[in-house]
This record gives structure tokens, sequence and C-alpha cells, in this order.
């Protein structure tokens, strides 16, 4: 049985318009910031270069969300995915990672993403994706977490993951104009769009001797469903 756990927290961010690519990718605060949306269209990562006035100017943006997990703690979490879905208002972008990111503080009591968060909470020797593609398309997304990512859960009872270009993960800077841009439909964090999906773990104890592996059911109540026996979970 899958299980989902929606968003809690929230940040679309972007680097705002720099004449320098490390001023754009590693800037103190972030120019502007959008908090909590459940946006059906909103920009999530942007890789843009233009020099038609001479010098270049360089922007990026990123994605961060948080998840409460703390139901999980202590668990490795089975057939763990990043779900998300797409619009057609930008271009199909290659290349992308997840990567761990603490702008929403050290605890599952997230608190609000700030401006210098943009560059300073990321950790981008933590990925918990390969690489993925970012598609000019409508259809629902999943990325499979990898086992960063399940540790983290399971010994945190949270995660919080950004979404980074290409260019913005390998810091390399374009060296010719280009504008391409992500949207996404976030939805709302209850039934939207933007969740972490999962195989329900199910009791994972002994009962009377028999281990939790070869039980099927109790009194009728399938394994994958159950939570506590008597009150212990």
């Amino acid at each position: 049985m899958s299980a989902k756990v929606y968003w809690s927290k929230n940040a679309f961010a972007s680097s705002g318009n720099q004449t320098v690519w490390g001023d754009a990718r590693e800037a103190d605060e972030s120019a502007s910031e959008s908090l909590n949306t459940d946006s059906s269209n909103i920009s999530a990562i942007e890789l843009y270069r233009n020099s038609a006035r001479g010098g270049a100017t360089y922007r990026l943006k990123r994605a961060y969300f948080a998840f409460n997990m703390s139901a999980y703690t202590g668990i490795t979490l089975a057939g763990l995915k990043f779900n998300y879905k797409p619009t057609t208002s930008g271009v199909a972008m290659s290349g992308n990672y997840l990567i761990k990111t603490d702008a929403f503080g050290n605890s599952s009591n997230f608190s609000d993403y700030a401006p210098e968060d943009w560059y300073e909470s990321l950790n981008f020797g933590t990925t918990y994706s390969s690489t993925f593609t970012f598609p000019d398309s409508t259809t629902a997304q999943e990325v499979t977490l990898n086992s960063n990512a399940t540790s983290q859960i399971s010994s945190t009872g949270y995660i919080q993951i950004c979404m980074v270009g290409a260019a913005d993960y390998s810091d390399i800077a374009p060296f010719l104009d280009i504008n391409n841009n992500g949207f996404m439909n976030v939805g709302n964090n209850t039934t939207g769009n933007v969740y972490l999906s999962f195989d329900e773990p199910g009791y994972g104890n002994n009962v009377n001797g028999v281990t939790s592996s070869n039980i099927v059911k109790v009194n009728d109540i399938a394994a994958g469903s159950i939570t506590k026996l008597n009150d212990i979970a």
C-alpha cells in the first residue's frame, strides 16, 4: 500500500539579475521569494543569461520544500519518491537534482524560508536524487529518492529538499545566452501535487513469537494497514 506526505513549507526563490555568475549562484540573499504558495503555475527552476546590452546578466531560481516525516522516525522507507506536476509554460530542462537544504530550520517544527537561506542553507554535497528532467508537460512526475533521503527521514523525522538546475548544481556558468525555465503546479498541502510517496511500512514488530515479515493479517486486518497493536506502535 502506498502512502503520501504533502509539503509543510515551500519557497520559490530567485537570485534576481546579477552581472556576475557567482553573485547569482552564491548571493547572500535571494532577491525575491514566494512562500508557502499553492500556485498553479510558478517558476520553480531557472537558468538565465542575457548579454543583449553588452555585459552578461545572470539569474537563477530554486524551489525549496519541507516535509514532516515524524511518523516515520526510525523507519527506512521503501519506494520513496518526490512527486511534482510541471506545466507547459516553460521548456524541458535536463540534468536537475534534488539536494539537501536546511532552509526551514533544524527540526520538524519548520520556520519559513528567509532570504539569507538562498545559498547558505544548501548542501550540494548531499544529493537526494540522481539527475532528472523537468519536462515541458502537464503530466505528474516522480523522482526516486536515494539512501541519503531515507536515512535523513529515519534519523530526524523530517526532510528538506531543494530543486536545483544542472548549471546551478555543477557551478558552471553558461557561456551563451539562455532562458530555460521550469514551471510547476503546486497545489495545496493536503491534496495537491507536491508530496512524497512511499510503501506504507505497516506494523513492524513480532506478534506472539511470529516475526513481522511473516505476518500477513491480524484479525483480518492487512499488515500494511496496522500501525498499532493493543496501543503499541
